[in-house]
C-alpha cells in the first residue's frame, strides 16, 4: 500500500534531520512521482540534492517549486544557497534580495547575502547584512565572527574586536573566531595578545597556515620590540 504524502514527507523529513541525504530524497520523489507540483517535497527534494553537492540538479528543482509558490521566501531562500555554491554570486544575492522582499524578518537570507558579499569585495555592504542577521538573533556566533571580518576588511580592527570576542566567549571552541581576533589583535600591534590568541587557534586547529604565519608575525613584532626597548 502507497503511503500518503503526509506521512511520506515525515519521514523524508526524520531522515533529513539525521544527515541521511540519500534517503530523505528517495522519499521526496516518492511524493513527487504521484504529485508532481508538491512544493513541499520539491522545495526539500532541493535541499537534500544539495546535501549531496549535486547543486546543478537542486537548482533545476527549486526553480520548479518556485513556480508553484512564488510567493515562498523559503524556495528563494533556498535558491540562493545553492546558487551560491555554484559560484553564481550575482544570481544568489538576487535570491536573497527576493526572499527577504517577501519576508523582512527572515533571518538566514541576510547571513547568507552577507557571505556573498564578502565574497564580492563588498564588506561594508556584507557588515549592514550581519547587523540585520544580529538583530533578530541576537548572539549568533557565525554572524558575530563574519561581522568581525567584515570589519577586518574596512580596516576597522578596534570595532572588530567586540564581536569576536563575544563569539568566543559564547562557543570557546570556534576556532575560525579566535583567529580572526587574533589578527584583529595583530594589527591593533598588541603582540603578546594576538600572539596567546594564535596559540590557541592552533591547539583548536593544529597546522593552521594563517595562524602559523600570524603567530610568526606575533613573535617578530614582540622581537622587534625588544630590540628597541
Amino acid at each position: 500500500m502507497t503511503l500518503p504524502a503526509e506521512k511520506l514527507l515525515a519521514q523524508g523529513l526524520e531522515r533529513h534531520r539525521m544527515g541521511d541525504m540519500a534517503g530523505a530524497e528517495a522519499l521526496y520523489r516518492a511524493i513527487l512521482r504521484s504529485q508532481k507540483t508538491h512544493f513541499d517535497a520539491q522545495r526539500l527534494l532541493g535541499l537534500a540534492l544539495h546535501g549531496q553537492q549535486r547543486n546543478a540538479e537542486a537548482h533545476t528543482v527549486l526553480v520548479r517549486a518556485a513556480r508553484v509558490q512564488p510567493q515562498s521566501p523559503l524556495v528563494h531562500g533556498d535558491l540562493g544557497i545553492v546558487l551560491q555554491a555554484l559560484g553564481r554570486l550575482d544570481e544568489a544575492v538576487a535570491s536573497y534580495d527576493r526572499a527577504l522582499a517577501l519576508k523582512p524578518d527572515y533571518p538566514d537570507p541576510y547571513y547568507n547575502r552577507g557571505l556573498v558579499r564578502l565574497l564580492q569585495g563588498r564588506p561594508a555592504e556584507a557588515l549592514a547584512d550581519f547587523d540585520d542577521m544580529l538583530r533578530l538573533v541576537p548572539g549568533y556566533t557565525p554572524a558575530l565572527n563574519n561581522k568581525g571580518l567584515a570589519l577586518l576588511h574596512l580596516k576597522r580592527a578596534a570595532e572588530a574586536l567586540a564581536p569576536l570576542e563575544a563569539a568566543v566567549a559564547v562557543d570557546p571552541r570556534f576556532a575560525f573566531a579566535h583567529m580572526n581576533r587574533a589578527t584583529a589583535l595583530l594589527e591593533l600591534g598588541r603582540a603578546a595578545e594576538a600572539l596567546a590568541a594564535f596559540e590557541r587557534v592552533l591547539a583548536l586547529s593544529p597546522g593552521l597556515a594563517d595562524a602559523l604565519t600570524g603567530r610568526e608575525r606575533a613573535r617578530a613584532m614582540l622581537t622587534q620590540g625588544a630590540g628597541i626597548a
